[in-house]
């Protein structure tokens, strides 16, 4: 069985893929195990983003356990003998046969989940992000001239 993992922590530490080992990943991750029947994809995550980060991890002990879940960076009060339900959703998904079929799957339900609209280029776009950081051309105020 071959096996490959995906993590998804946007924008932060650099994605990678790895082959085995352990993993732990803010907001999500793909795991991608080739079989001789097929391809079986697992993506789990975050859906809702209220309260808490997100972590999804993968441990390669013997049964290769998946966790998911949500810690409070900051601390939100809660008063003794009140209860407080957070509207923090995650998410989990294995029936997509295509890794990117199930990434895109979670795009789409992350949408519906946080009621935005996604709206999807019709034309070819280049990201322009890149000019606000000084070694892809952008000066210190962030601006690009173009010669």
């Amino acid at each position: 069985m071959t096996q490959f993992m995906l993590d998804g922590n946007g924008g932060g530490p650099a994605n990678k893929v790895r082959k085995g080992g352990d993993l732990l990943s803010y907001n999500n991750l793909l795991l991608c195990r080739k079989r001789a029947g097929g391809t079986v994809n697992i993506v789990i995550g975050g859906l809702t983003y209220e309260d808490f980060m997100k972590f999804a991890e993968l441990q390669e002990s013997e049964n290769k356990e998946l966790f998911l879940y949500g810690e409070d960076p900051v601390g939100k009060r809660v008063d003794p003998g009140d209860k407080y339900i957070s509207p923090d959703r995650f998410y989990l998904e294995y029936t997509s046969p295509d890794p990117f079929m199930a990434l895109e799957l979670y795009g789409e339900t992350m949408s519906v989940a946080q009621n935005v609209n996604l709206d999807y280029y019709t034309f070819p776009s280049v990201c322009m992000w890149f000019l606000s950081v000084k070694h892809f051309g952008g000066d210190l105020s962030g601006s690009y001239v173009i010669q």
